[in-house]
């Protein structure tokens, strides 16, 4: 038996028959209180009748009830306030700091033993890709549907978290935030650091100076991530040299570790050489695309903002040095909607809450139904589970459900496990 059990019991009143204290008295809940998941009694502000006497206060959980001496909540003031103490083993009276005894419900003879019994089939699962993946499709869209919502607001709130930390450590200037967790969002999960380390190290400001000259901007930006070490010796890359030679002393610059960067195991498409340059053209229209990003309604307005084309120099390369089949190397439609995703929206969402713009939180929720729903291994899992996923929307809202809750076995916490154990009852 676990504890987190007993608290759900408690807190969705799932036992089975009449629940009695240890001395023989009667118990009804009348608000199972608050839960809390920090520091203090499991449930705040509960009310319950105690034979004929409503009490009012807080109650502690415990898988057995000599817990409390083990967990030292004798000499602790902040459990004086508990007016119940829910068991599912009551091995021994218990007491407050002033001596006074505290009432014990023990609910080992009132376990829904088919409810247990699925709970931990759960718990248990190893081999299974999520815990209930035999018994999904018994779980209605509806209440599916309203489960995204949540979890879709979990992971924005998640993810704005991340955009807050960029705001503290950059004073608060959107502009450089927004640079870093674009070029972030460029490279992937495999470049995300580099990326980010690459962005840091340079200010949009000074980005912003030369602006007007894309050689000067790659220059920067080649320069600091170090790849032009191992370049070779075109009139390209000659120029970017020479650029960057003189803009470093000019702006101080102090270059990254060239070792961080990784080609391994990833499309040509997707190198740091070719997002670099895709990078630069970003900047070469705009410095100030957040800015410009806040006025746009439509999906396909957005797009077009992060239209991307590396320099003519990567329609013959992936690598410096290298020469490849001659292609454009344009930022994809996927890339894109990634970006859109990941960096846009979270900023959108946080933006709109720093300045109070419901509208600007909406836009950002709008857009997720928007953009198509993404493709992944994931999300190929789930829609062969028959879970649908129509929109990024969706997709967003079930990453979370897999990451935060399926692979932590929350099935207590999340609705379509709740909703299969309680069938289960």
């Amino acid at each position: 038996m676990k504890e987190e059990f007993i608290c759900y019991l408690w807190q969705f009143g799932l036992w089975e028959g009449e629940i009695c204290t240890t001395d023989g008295q009667k118990v009804k809940q009348i608000s199972p209180g608050i839960r809390n998941v920090d520091s203090g009694p499991d449930f705040f502000n509960a009310r319950v009748l105690v034979g004929d006497t409503e009490w009012a206060g807080n109650v502690e959980i415990h898988v057995h009830s000599s817990d409390w001496y083990l967990h030292k909540h004798e000499i602790n003031k902040a459990y004086d306030s508990v007016v119940l103490h829910v068991v599912y083993n009551a091995n021994k009276e218990i007491k407050s700091t002033k001596g006074e005894k505290i009432p014990s419900v023990e609910l080992k003879k009132n376990i829904p033993a088919k409810m247990y019994s699925r709970y931990q089939e759960f718990m248990e699962s190893k081999k299974s890709w999520i815990a209930c993946e035999r018994e999904i499709y018994k779980v209605d869209t509806f209440t599916i549907s309203q489960f995204k919502e949540r979890l879709l607001i979990d992971r924005l709130e998640s993810k704005t978290k991340e955009v807050e930390k960029l705001l503290e450590k950059t004073g608060r200037d959107w502009s450089q935030a927004f640079f870093i967790h674009l070029s972030a969002s460029l490279g992937l999960k495999t470049n995300q650091f580099p990326f980010e380390m690459l962005a840091k190290s340079i200010s949009v400001y000074d980005l912003a100076r030369v602006k007007n000259n894309k050689l000067q901007i790659e220059a920067i930006l080649y320069g600091q991530s170090g790849l032009l070490e191992k370049s070779d010796n075109s009139v390209y890359v000659n120029n970017l040299k020479k650029e960057y030679a003189y803009l470093r002393k000019k702006l101080k610059l102090n270059p990254i570790e060239v070792e961080i960067w990784k080609f391994m195991k990833m499309r040509p498409s997707g190198f740091p050489t070719i997002r670099i340059s895709q990078l630069a053209d970003l900047i070469h229209k705009s410095t100030a695309l957040f800015s410009i990003l806040m006025d746009f309604d439509k999906v396909k307005d957005i797009r077009k903002a992060f239209e991307a084309e590396a320099s003519p120099y990567w329609d013959t390369h992936y690598t410096f040095e290298t020469i490849s089949p001659n292609r454009k190397k344009k930022l994809g439609r996927m890339s894109i909607d990634r970006i859109i995703i990941n960096t846009v929206v979270p900023f959108f969402y946080v933006y709109g809450s720093s300045n109070m713009n419901d509208k600007l939180k909406d836009k950002a929720l709008k857009l997720l139904l928007m953009l198509s729903a993404e493709k992944n291994t994931i999300i190929d899992n789930w829609i062969s589970l028959g879970v649908v996923a129509s929109n990024s929307f969706d997709t967003q809202a079930l990453l979370e459900l897999k990451k935060n809750f399926c692979d932590k076995k929350r099935c207590l916490e999340c609705r379509v496990g709740n909703y299969l154990l309680i069938l289960n009852k």
